[in-house]
């Protein structure tokens, strides 16, 4: 029997735009293999035979597909609705978005999934927020998906932000996308924002000020790091052998020391950069920039003066470690610094590790 890949599929959809009246033998391949073994298909492959159903009159096939789809959603409190069996060959962002997209558009018209529609709104414009769209195809389906079924694009100011109780005043919004910017002043004790519509929103309060590097505290937001340092000496047998410095414990002048950087990030992110400060009695072992390659992950290292800074392209959920060592060059109690992670896509998704002090000796 003719066989319909999942190319003729995607293109017999785009070409006819419904009318498939011209191809008669693939009309037939389509009711002998793509519509009745639709399942054995991929998920946007799925979507495409569920579109074709629709325009073929074939309502049961479309009718499967769409209950199938609602049973393998995944929805989540704080992110929406997505689908997670799709991911492009490359391990990127790009094949999700125009997925997602896809799946709106097929569901738009029901009334029946309006909810479901706007919780995968809500996932597409979330997810804006920690990965790049990508090409200009993706970027366009995704804006699409957004503005399917759904009245978002309104700039009406009916928000409402206070300061000590005080109304701050609201400058115009931007159109489109409804952002803005508000200056508070240094006495700021107690913000408090009032929604004036049921839109998805988020935002992020920068606070500035000055404080000791080992002063530092835990800061956590979806980022999550933690700095850790390893005395290294040898076994018997000759084999590296580390041991955890306690906070406040002494390190000898000339010893080995190993840092252990722990990430988790508790979704797909890109562009990440990591910064470790590192105490001014410690000197690098390798000097060289470069890419890294450390239990699963990857990133383009550099040596600076005062600290490692890590470049990281993607990080899938979960928890990484990257470590590189140094050596206790001087003596003295020092400031060990701190270690932070900032989306460089995103800046208000930030992450801090508590700083510390350091003591070599003789």
């Amino acid at each position: 029997k003719p066989k319909i890949d999942d190319v003729q599929l995607v293109w017999l959809m785009e070409r006819n735009k419904g009318d498939f009246s011209k191809y008669k033998v693939m009309i037939a391949a389509l009711d002998k293999n793509a519509l009745s073994e639709w399942n054995k298909r991929g998920l946007n492959e799925q979507i495409t035979v569920a579109k074709i159903a629709e325009a073929m009159g074939k309502s049961s096939t479309r009718t499967e597909i769409v209950s199938s789809l609602k049973q393998r959603a995944i929805a989540t409190a704080d992110r929406g609705t997505f689908w997670p069996a799709y991911q492009t060959a490359q391990g990127t962002n790009v094949g999700n978005v125009a997925t997602q997209a896809a799946v709106i558009e097929l569901f738009a018209n029901q009334s029946d999934t309006k909810e479901l529609v706007k919780q995968a709104q809500v996932w597409l414009l979330l997810n804006k927020r920690s990965n790049d769209w990508g090409d200009n195809y993706s970027t366009t389906e995704a804006i699409y998906g957004l503005l399917k079924a759904t009245d978002w694009s309104t700039t009406a100011i009916t928000d409402v932000i206070k300061q000590n109780g005080s109304t701050i005043s609201i400058p115009k919004l931007e159109a489109g996308s409804g952002y803005l910017n508000v200056y508070l002043n240094n006495a700021m004790r107690q913000v408090s924002i009032k929604k004036g519509n049921i839109n998805p929103s988020f935002g992020t309060i920068y606070a500035q000020y000055l404080i000791d590097v080992d002063k530092v505290e835990t800061v956590q937001t979806g980022l999550k790091i933690s700095k850790t340092l390893y005395t290294v000496s040898k076994d018997a047998k000759g084999k590296d052998v580390k041991t955890k410095v306690v906070e406040g414990a002494s390190i000898k002048q000339g010893q080995k020391v190993y840092v252990e950087l722990k990430l988790e990030v508790d979704q797909a992110m890109e562009y990440l950069q990591i910064k470790d400060y590192r105490a001014a009695g410690l000197d690098p072992v390798e000097q060289n920039t470069s890419y890294v390659y450390e239990n699963g992950s990857s990133a383009y290292k550099q040596v600076k003066d005062a600290s490692v800074t890590y470049s990281i392209d993607r990080v899938e959920r979960g928890v990484y470690l990257i470590g590189y060592e140094l050596y206790t060059a001087r003596k003295g109690n020092f400031s060990n610094g701190y270690v932070m992670i900032q989306s460089a896509f995103n800046p208000e998704m930030v992450a801090y590790g508590k700083g510390s002090r350091l003591v070599i000796k003789d």
